[in-house]
Parts: C-alpha cells; structure tokens; sequence
C-alpha cells in the first residue's frame, strides 16, 4: 500500500505545481484513490503484525485529509465538478480506513463517527453552526466562554494551517454528529482532543486545586488526586494532531500536575480546618443566615405586621442581638441592629422579598 499512497501523495504534488508540460486530471485522481483502496484490502488480509498495518493506516489517513485541505484551493487544471466528484470519493475512502483504524484504538472522543472532511469554502459556513450548537448545549459551561475567542477568529479567517483545520474537522465530528451523547462533557472533550491551549491548562489547574481544597484532610485529598491520575493513565487521547503542536499536550500537562499536588500534600504536614462559621455554636445562640441588615429589616417586617408585640424596641433588638449570630458576626451590636433597623438599603430589601416570596411559595405546598 505504500506505493500507492506515494504514487497519490505525488499526484497531488503535480497537480498543486500546475505544470504546463503536464496537468493532472480528476480521472487520474480517482483512478489512484481505487488503487489505493484496493491495496487498502489487500493490506487488512495480509500477515503482516499489527502495528505495521496500523502504521500504514495512519499514513494513508493523513494522506487523504492532506488531500482535501489542499483541494480547498482548487487544482489547477480541474474544474469545481471534477474537484467536488474528488472530494466526495476521498470521503468515502477516508470513512472506510478510520473505520478499520478503530480495530487499533479506542473510537474517538464522544464516540463519534467522523465527520466528512470538508473544504475550506465549506469548512468556514459549517463553523457558524457549530457556535449555534454550542451556545445552546452549553451556554452555561465556563468552557463555553473560553472557546468563544477561538470560534469567533474561525469565523472570521479566509484560510487556515492544516493541522488547525484537522483538529477543528475532529471537533466538528463530535459536535454535529446526530448520534452525540446529550450530556457530552466539553471538558472531556477538550482534553481528548488536546486542546493545549494556555487558557485551558490555566483552567484546569484552577479546577483541580478548588477540587483538591474542597477535600478537608489529607487523606481524603490523596485519595482524589490518586484516582484522577489512574483516570487519565487509562484515558485515550486523539493522537492525529493537537491544537497548538509545539505545545506539550493535554494530558501530559494534567498528569504533571497531578503528581505535584500529590507530592506537595504528601510533604505536608496534616491539619485539621475549622469548621465553617455557619456551623460554629456561639455559646448555645441560634445562627442565621441573613446579614446584619437583613436581620434588621425582617425584625421591622416582624414589628410592623403586629407577628412581634414589643414595648420598647431599644429591649427588642437587645434581646434578639444577644441569643443570634451571623455567619460572620458572632456578637451582633444593639446599634449596629438599630441603625438597620430604621435605614434598610435596597440590598437587604431584594434578598429579604426572595426568602417571604420562597415562604409564600412553600406556603403554598403545606
């Protein structure tokens, strides 16, 4: 097989030099893509050893997608229906070889099938798609923002590197096929396809250090950090090209920084956290969750609608200061109450109307 994928590869060469003493037709183009095909059975039915079979899959891959990146531009010598008629049949061929390269490795990401490779003409109105898709699957999603300078340069590029064209065709795949899983991780999907772009290996750092602190004691964090690593050890990349290839991968980059976690928790010395002030007993008072001033103003509302009968608002507010804390105040001063009391701001007057419009709704349901 490795004759005809040269003898191709040298096709497309000709045809892209646009040689007046020879000019290479679409005929003779798809003439070497049915050879191609032909060895292509040949090679599966051979004893060769696996990885030698696999490695010339991969080669015969790349080739055909090199192939249509570089019809984006036209061949000189052939006309738009001989290079649509090209296009079309090289499709169908690269189906059938990743088809066979899934007998080597896991599918890809979100266990797709791929989606046909088009041309750059073609490529650029898709990419307005699959934002559409995006926005409504995961407008939501923190990821969803960061991608957001990337698509909209996408949108407004008349031309692309190929190995930026290849990783965003394998993103496409996933993203529009029919057959996608609803509830696809754009953070796994990311990952698997090496998106080693410096934002989001900031991103997953700070997700795997507020992950890691979310753990109280030390065990708990190793424990964590050990699992995710044994994760990504079995985890399958897409190994056919990164967003950025001068950059260390995704997977990579995660696995060194797990192990650093593990090392530095590991050296450290335990400790034990406090417990959150919401759940601290000040001396047997009854916590809340409103601020000073929301507790001032609902003692207001209490008073107010007559639910609260009190002679001396002064005794009031020094009463109920001295059995509640806050989250945040654990001796609540009268004057502070008083102050709030009488000058509620509109802060405390919106989360006040969320907690009787809930009562009201729960009210409801009793």
């Amino acid at each position: 097989m490795e004759t005809e994928i040269k003898k191709l590869a040298g096709l497309i060469q000709l045809a892209l030099k646009d040689s007046v003493l020879y000019r290479v037709s679409a005929e003779e183009i798809i003439s070497a893509l049915d050879a191609l095909e032909r060895s292509l059975y040949r090679q599966l039915n051979s004893s060769l050893y696996p990885e030698l079979v696999k490695k010339c899959l991969d080669e015969l891959s790349l080739t055909l997608s090199n192939l249509i990146f570089n019809i984006s531009n036209g061949l000189p010598g052939i006309n738009a229906a001989g290079c649509r008629t090209v296009v079309n049949r090289v499709n169908s061929l690269y189906k059938k070889v990743n088809t066979c390269l899934e007998c080597y490795r896991p599918p890809v990401a979100g266990n797709a099938a791929r989606y046909d490779l088009l041309p750059l003409n073609s490529f650029f109105k898709t990419a307005a798609k699959v934002s559409r898709v995006l926005e409504e699957r995961f407008i939501e999603d923190e990821l969803f923002l960061l991608l957001q300078p990337y698509l909209h340069a996408l949108r407004n590029k008349n031309n692309l590197p190929y190995h930026r064209w290849l990783w965003w065709m394998q993103f496409f795949s996933v993203l529009l096929n029919p057959g996608s899983n609803e509830t696809l991780c754009l953070e796994e999907l990311l990952t698997t396809l090496n998106f080693n772009t410096p934002g989001y290996i900031n991103w997953l750092l700070a997700s795997l250090e507020k992950e890691t602190a979310a753990r109280h004691t030390r065990a708990e964090k190793l424990e964590y950090l050990s699992g995710l690593l044994m994760q990504y050890r079995l985890k399958e990349a897409w190994n056919e090209g990164a967003f950025n290839p001068a950059v260390p991968p995704v997977m990579g980059s995660l696995m060194i920084m797990i192990k650093t976690a593990i090392k530095k928790i590991s050296f450290a010395s335990e400790t034990v956290p406090p417990p959150p002030a919401s759940q601290v007993n000040f001396l047997g008072k009854l916590g809340t969750t409103l601020s000073v001033p929301q507790l001032a103003l609902f003692i207001r509302l209490l008073v107010d609608t007559k639910i609260i009968d009190q002679h001396s608002q002064a005794l009031l507010l020094k009463n109920i200061a001295s059995v509640i804390h806050t989250a945040r105040v654990s001796d609540i001063s009268p004057e502070s109450l008083r102050i709030n009391y009488y000058t509620p701001n509109n802060a405390a007057k919106n989360i006040i109307k969320e907690y009787l419009i809930n009562m009201v709704n729960r009210l409801k349901n009793y």
